[in-house]
């Protein structure tokens, strides 16, 4: 894991820039956020890349699916290297979500860890008894988006929710709403992955169809 901090210099219209994400591998996600907008209200998006969409850009604080528009406004288009990422597209400098003119931003990088950490994705079943995803060790946090469709980022742990099944003690990055409860949230946090139990747009909706993807920490990390 990495945070990033980084400037874009005035006056650079129609320019691209490369930005060193400090990891030792190539980076699986990454979130950047405007920290500094001169003369607006910096209300700039939370972007994100996921490398199991490496073509396609979110939002963390919006429901909306991912695209390759969006990839291209705020990634060039360009799939991160071993010792960089990329922001910005000379077709589209005034993005400001990863690249504008004398703005400053943050960026939150990681890579996978056997043990600690996994980012993937998964194709939804449309059924309560949905796909069981691989992680490898139990988690203590899963975060999971519908790529392909406008659906809330969702969060489950088991602090809040002690047993399996998990009710669906979720919690959203995506909006300002209170914890919720619902069934449509509820999966199962086993000792080497998590088993999605609902068939709710926001984890397992239109059967071999719809891709989510997903971030996971271990409870106990193995190394």
């Amino acid at each position: 894991f990495s945070i990033t901090t980084y400037s874009i210099p005035s006056s650079t219209a129609n320019n691209h820039f490369t930005i060193s994400h400090g990891l030792n591998k190539t980076p699986e996600v990454i979130i950047v956020k405007n920290t500094v907008q001169p003369g607006h209200s910096g209300s700039q998006m939370w972007c994100v890349y996921h490398h199991s969409e490496p073509t396609k850009t979110g939002f963390l604080n919006r429901t909306l699916a991912f695209t390759t528009q969006e990839n291209t406004n705020n990634f060039n288009g360009t799939v991160p290297t071993s010792q960089v990422f990329t922001v910005g597209h000379p077709s589209n400098n005034n993005s400001g979500d990863t690249c504008r003119d004398g703005n400053s931003y943050v960026a939150y990088c990681w890579h996978s860890v056997p043990g600690y950490s996994a980012f993937g994705s998964y194709t939804g079943n449309g059924t309560s008894a949905g796909p069981f995803v691989y992680t490898g060790f139990r988690p203590s946090f899963v975060m999971i988006k519908n790529t392909s469709a406008t659906a809330d980022w969702i969060i489950i742990d088991p602090a809040r929710d002690e047993f399996n099944s998990t009710t669906g003690h979720a919690l959203y990055p995506s909006l300002n709403f209170a914890e919720a409860n619902l069934a449509a949230y509820a999966l199962d946090l086993l000792s080497n992955g998590f088993k999605i139990r609902n068939n709710g747009s926001e984890m397992n909706r239109n059967g071999n169809t719809d891709t989510f993807i997903y971030m996971t920490f271990a409870e106990q990390p193995i190394n």
